[in-house]
């Protein structure tokens, strides 16, 4: 009878770890897919926890989240967002631009991802160096952020 019990125990007991294969991320969830249309650039205003004022920031607000299903669902990933993906339109989806985020400050009005300038600055400069075409470099120089 004590094995008995003993078995029931260990069939109501719950889970108490993880399989590695649960917390793996996959690339997709490392980027955030937004519309053009549902965002638009600031330099932020307020003051907040590793963000200073006049950052610049991409924000999309409240409303456009809780209103399209596929923001919702990036949701989950929210703090391991590395990258901001940019599409023309949710239907078509062709990227537009991609831009690293080096913070994401959560607020009441919406969603900022704080642009990632040091990473897009290294990035310029290892280009610069490997001695690219000037057409490419004054494209860089040119392309909007």
């Amino acid at each position: 009878m004590a094995k008995a019990t003993a078995k029931k125990r260990n069939k109501d007991k719950k889970k108490r770890l993880f399989q590695l294969e649960e917390l793996l991320l996959e690339k997709k969830d490392l980027e955030f897919v937004i519309g053009q249309e549902d965002l638009f650039a600031s330099n932020i205003q307020f003051k907040h926890d590793e963000v200073l004022p006049g950052e610049r920031a991409y924000i999309v607000t409240n409303n456009v989240v809780h209103t399209t299903p596929l923001y919702q669902k990036q949701l989950i990933h929210l703090r391991y967002i590395h990258s901001l993906r940019i599409v023309n339109n949710l239907e078509e989806g062709r990227l537009v631009k991609e831009v690293p985020v080096a913070k994401i400050v959560r607020s009441k009005a919406g969603i900022y991802f704080v642009v990632d300038r040091e990473r897009i600055t290294q990035s310029y400069h290892q280009r610069k160096q490997h001695n690219q075409l000037p057409g490419i470099i004054s494209e860089e120089m040119s392309r909007n952020y």
